[in-house]
């Protein structure tokens, strides 16, 4: 099993929209602390260009959520899509890391239009 952290963290669940909780992460000091997702990220390894992962699984439907959170310096998003976009999504609001937008039939949606909300 090993060492891991705990992180501060909840979303929907992208199948049966049930919230997420209870996610760990091995990209920290593995010191079975609770983190916020930026403290993860300042703890990373340096250069770890990839990104820190989270994951856990939904209790309703049991589907496994894995995480690759991307590390930025301002609102220059990984995916190119405004703040003014951002603002309105959900995943863009974990604080200085990149979002889960998707592309989606020729247009980018929040993780909300994509849960059909």
């Amino acid at each position: 099993m090993g060492m891991f952290d705990d992180i501060e963290f909840t979303m929907p669940c992208p199948i049966c929209g049930a919230e997420l909780s209870g996610f760990q992460s091995k990209d920290g000091d593995r010191m079975l602390q609770t983190l916020t997702p930026m403290q993860l990220a300042e703890q990373a390894t340096p250069g770890l260009s990839e990104g820190i992962c989270i994951y856990t699984s939904c209790t309703q439907c049991a589907v496994w959520v894995y995480l690759k959170l991307q590390r930025r310096d301002d609102w220059a998003c990984k995916c190119g899509r405004p703040k003014e976009f951002h603002d309105k999504c959900l995943k863009c609001h974990i604080g200085g890391l990149t979002c889960g937008c998707r592309y989606e039939d020729g247009r980018w949606i929040t993780l909300d239009e994509w849960r059909g909300a």
